[in-house]
């Protein structure tokens, strides 16, 4: 199982992958808030071969959120790129996604 960090700030997100027992996939790296880079992150996670879960820490970046669920599981529109995403009624600052 590949375990996912994404902890958003201001303008950027810092991510890591890591597999149990600490094993390190990918080194903590930062990834722009634009909708170019937000796609790479997506493709990136998509490319982790198993299970995959993802979990999110964000501070007012809610639009980060949607964008990077609705590249993952696709519906409504986006308010990053205007691309379509999902909806959420998730109010809690951290959220987890699991990717099968």
């Amino acid at each position: 199982m590949n375990a996912v960090g994404i902890d958003v700030s201001k303008g950027k997100s810092t991510v890591t992958v890591l597999q149990p027992f600490g094993v390190v996939i990918a080194e903590p790296f930062e990834v722009l808030h634009t909708a170019d880079e937000l796609k790479k992150l997506v493709t990136f996670i998509k490319s982790l071969s198993g299970e995959t879960k993802v979990v999110m820490e964000y501070t007012g970046a809610y639009k980060v959120k949607k964008h990077i669920q609705a590249r993952l599981f696709g519906s409504e529109e986006d308010s990053v790129s205007g691309d379509r995403s999902i909806s959420s009624k998730a109010t809690k600052r951290r959220t987890g996604i699991s990717i099968p």
